[in-house]
């Protein structure tokens, strides 16, 4: 279905039943192309039918491949199916599919559900869908994987507090030198008759090759 027009075949009826205007946070109206649509899950999966990681992620881009599909996500770890998807009931005139289409769309690929280990929900699409994705009220962290919540965080404290420690050592190395520098301008204040204490290292160096040019210039 070429997305960029709308189809000719809309009747009245489908125009009357188009989602209302949604008022967001902004007070700026906006018009959802969906309401209450479905979302389905597909628990205990044979992970046999879904074969491996890859083949489950092919599996997943096949029904993001359908119109009426809005979100999807195969899981071959956790062996299940999440789909969501507008259904027949659903007040819009997009493309529709039933809960039946999609177990047998399943089936045609290899992969057969338990019915009693399916279930079903509305699914609000500005609360859950719209909401969450531009206008989150707080800014969302993914865990890497590998880790859980409790030790990404408890690594996040430690790894924060090891940059601290660091950035607080350099700041007070940058003033040890920086006090060093100003003690050396307040030794060159000083007469060139009187006796002056040689620094050791790089900066003694320094200081001897500018005190052998001031006596050749003398």
């Amino acid at each position: 279905m070429d997305h960029r027009t709308e189809s000719n075949t809309i009747t009245q009826q489908d125009k009357d039943a188009v989602s209302s205007y949604v008022v967001d946070k902004n007070g700026v109206k906006v018009r959802m192309p969906y309401q209450m649509i479905k979302l389905v899950e597909f628990d205990d999966i044979d992970p046999k039918e879904l074969i491996d990681i890859p083949h489950s992620a092919r599996l997943q881009y096949r029904l993001l491949l359908m119109d009426a599909v809005i979100r999807c996500k195969v899981e071959f770890v956790k062996r299940k199916i999440i789909v969501i998807y507008n259904h027949p009931e659903a007040k819009n005139y997009k493309d529709k599919i039933s809960q039946q289409q999609l177990i047998e769309f399943l089936a045609k690929e290899g992969v057969h559900v338990k019915l009693d280990k399916m279930t079903e929900r509305d699914f609000d699409y500005f609360k859950e869908h719209y909401t969450y994705a531009f206008e989150p009220e707080v800014i969302r962290e993914s865990v890497p994987y590998g880790y859980t919540k409790e030790e990404w965080q408890k690594m996040k404290v430690q790894t924060e507090a090891k940059k601290k420690e660091e950035h607080d050592k350099k700041v007070k190395e940058l003033e040890e030198r920086w006090g060093e520098g100003k003690s050396a301008h307040k030794d060159d204040d000083k007469p060139h008759d009187a006796p002056q204490e040689k620094p050791g290292g790089f900066v003694g160096m320094i200081k001897d090759a500018f005190g052998k040019l001031r006596s050749i210039n003398n």
